[in-house]
């Protein structure tokens, strides 16, 4: 009898030690995937980011890349400089991959699209500065925005904070 005890404390304790091992695995394994996360990978749904120069920026991801996010905020449209992004705050979401193609996409591509367009735009630039316009001319790193028709001015892409458009 005192054999059977014997043998069932040593297998209980040797179930426990399993768990524990098990656990510990489990521990690691998560702190792992962790470490390969970027936070870009967090941008899905709704998001507040804090972003230098403009503030909390709020509104549905609408894409990512390394260079920019795209932000739905009812009737408006926000693109904010991921080099910008001081804080996020998400739903706890993964981030859908944008694919190869979006994936590339920059501020050239943005600007390009809105001096089609013609509409007024207003640039948030990282030291808290706003310009309304339209933009202008588009080049490798920097955009031209027209003010007015005498007073235009080139913005280096590094300057931006956000750019939001109707």
């Amino acid at each position: 009898m005192r054999w059977d005890r014997l043998f069932a404390e040593l297998e209980a304790q040797a179930d426990d030690e399993a768990l524990a091992e098990r656990e510990a695995l489990v521990d690691e394994l998560e702190a792992g995937e962790w470490a390969d996360t970027s936070w870009r990978d967090l941008l899905a749904g709704d998001v507040v980011l804090g972003v230098r120069g403009a503030g909390p920026v709020q509104g549905r991801v609408a894409l990512a890349t390394p260079a920019l996010v795209r932000l739905e905020d009812g009737n408006a449209e926000v693109v904010v400089a991921t080099s910008a992004v001081s804080t996020v705050r998400t739903a706890g979401g993964r981030a859908s991959d944008p694919g190869p193609v979006a994936g590339r996409l920059g501020w050239g591509h943005v600007f390009r699209a809105l001096a089609g367009e013609m509409d007024p735009v207003a640039l948030t630039l990282v030291d808290g500065q706003r310009l309304d316009g339209i933009i202008g001319h588009v080049g490798s790193d920097a955009v031209e925005v027209v003010l007015t028709p005498e007073r235009r001015l080139w913005v280096p892409w590094s300057a931006l904070a956000t750019v939001r458009s109707r």
